[in-house]
């Protein structure tokens, strides 16, 4: 698969795709997306499939599912967060950060959830995307929390796996 080169298509472009309109960035498609588990919109980026591509059926398929989560999407979301944090405070212990008491009852006022990403989907037939946060407890690095069909599978460190080649061992099936 041809990675993707933003030199091929003019920045700004914009392309109607059903009813989404989205704009070409140098990272990818983008849409401002209203979000009802969240309760707000938030910038949707699609990562194109191959250079010169729009977003491909499976990815706004994705588009669909985001919006029809339902709230108690944002409570496992909160739990996945929670986890991740207990991970760093192992590692790190944020006692020593004037960071007040963090817990799973107040979780949701550590995060910020700042983007969704929906990358290349290849040949799976999963619907995969990416929840990019910051976080109090990890200012540097934040939060990604990687979703398969509606699922959370992980929540740690942004280490942008979309882009990494690592990503096709979740997409292309083994040889």
């Amino acid at each position: 698969m041809e990675p993707y080169n933003p030199e091929d298509r003019k920045v700004s472009e914009l392309a109607t795709i059903g009813r989404y309109t989205c704009k070409l960035t140098i990272v990818g498609w983008e849409i401002q997306q209203a979000v009802p588990f969240l309760g707000q919109a938030v910038s949707v980026t699609i990562l194109p499939e191959s250079k010169e591509q729009e977003p491909s059926p499976s990815q706004i398929a994705v588009l669909h599912s985001v919006e029809s989560l339902a709230a108690t999407f944002l409570d496992a979301l909160d739990d996945a967060a929670e986890a991740y944090r207990k991970e760093v405070d192992d590692a790190v212990d944020l006692s020593e950060y004037d960071l007040g008491q963090i817990n799973r009852s107040n979780i949701r006022k550590h995060y910020a959830l700042d983007s969704i990403v929906i990358p290349r989907h290849g040949s799976s037939p999963h619907t995969w995307f990416f929840i990019a946060a910051e976080c109090d407890w990890e200012e540097e690095h934040g939060m990604e929390t990687l979703v398969k069909d509606g699922a959370i599978i992980s929540c740690g460190m942004s280490n942008v796996l979309y882009l990494n080649e690592e990503w096709d061992r979740y997409i292309e099936p083994p040889e």
